[in-house]
């Protein structure tokens, strides 16, 4: 999943991509398999991802639930 922030900030970005990743991995709708998320700044010349937040480990969603809780 790809999300484009309204700004460049690092800071921001990576703001974004914890509370998107938070809420996401919550859904009970979204269930076991692999899932990835990025934010990109407008024009995509930045971007973040969990590795940016200390996440070192699979894209397996039950791994990132446990780190994301």
């Amino acid at each position: 999943m790809k999300v484009t922030a309204a700004s460049a900030d690092n800071v921001e970005m990576e703001r974004i991509l914890k509370e998107s990743l938070t809420a996401v991995l919550k859904d009970p709708r979204v269930g076991d398999g692999a899932f990835g998320m990025t934010v990109s700044s407008p024009g995509d010349a930045t971007f973040v991802g969990p590795g940016d937040l200390g996440y070192a480990g699979t894209a397996a969603t039950s791994e990132l639930r446990e780190f994301y809780r």
